[in-house]
């Protein structure tokens, strides 16, 4: 049986692991977490710079106005009240709040309710957190690392897919959602936090959705 130092950081590739990181992040769980939790090897490197963007997630995710009501964001959203509140999450605080502007809010039908505040999510660094999930699933999954460049990871949601050509849309189609329709749903907990799905590649075992 291996041992921890026998593997290598799942995410780069490069060092040896000393350490386990949670995919997802625990701070996204309230109390009592999951007892399902997944953890993956990874050095001491990957894993202290992965902290704060989880925190940026964690408080971007809490604070969508469409799960307000969810029971589990109130309870995590008690603990980014916290945050906020202590001196060393001033850059934190920031990266948040100086994105925050005030915009018109229409319903479906075109009716205008009033002004609300929104703010803008930071693209590049919620890419980044969900290439470390993928990875981190992957190895959880198939018991080795991801072997190839993490650049080559695709991460696009259903609005982006509706700007494709009509060609690219039907190959997705086929090669991504449809496998993905036959698949269990993986939980972790109740799945009312966090779940997901995943399905080899048609074209190549290499690859997985």
């Amino acid at each position: 049986m291996r041992t921890l130092n026998d593997k290598f950081c799942i995410f780069c590739n490069k060092r040896k692991a000393t350490t386990k990181d949670h995919i997802p992040p625990k701070c996204l769980f309230p109390k009592p977490r999951p007892s399902n939790l997944i953890s993956v090897p990874s050095c001491e490197k990957c894993n202290n710079q992965y902290g704060k963007d989880d925190e940026y997630i964690r408080n971007i995710l809490v604070m969508r106005k469409d799960i307000y009501d969810n029971k589990n964001a109130q309870q995590v959203f008690e603990k980014v009240v916290k945050s906020f509140q202590r001196d060393k999450s001033f850059a934190l605080k920031k990266s948040i709040l100086n994105t925050v502007k005030v915009s018109r809010s229409f319903n479906k039908s075109g009716l205008f309710l009033g002004y609300t505040p929104r703010y803008e999510v930071d693209n590049d660094r919620l890419r980044n957190f969900l290439v470390r999930i993928i990875v981190g699933l992957y190895y959880y999954q198939f018991e080795r690392n991801y072997p190839h460049n993490h650049s080559d990871i695709k991460v696009f949601t259903i609005d982006d897919i509706s700007n494709f050509d009509i060609k690219d849309q039907m190959d997705i189609i086929k090669n991504v959602i449809d496998p993905l329709r036959f698949s269990s749903m993986n939980s972790i907990g109740d799945g009312s936090v966090f779940s997901y799905k995943f399905q080899f590649s048609r074209n190549s075992n290499d690859y997985s959705v």
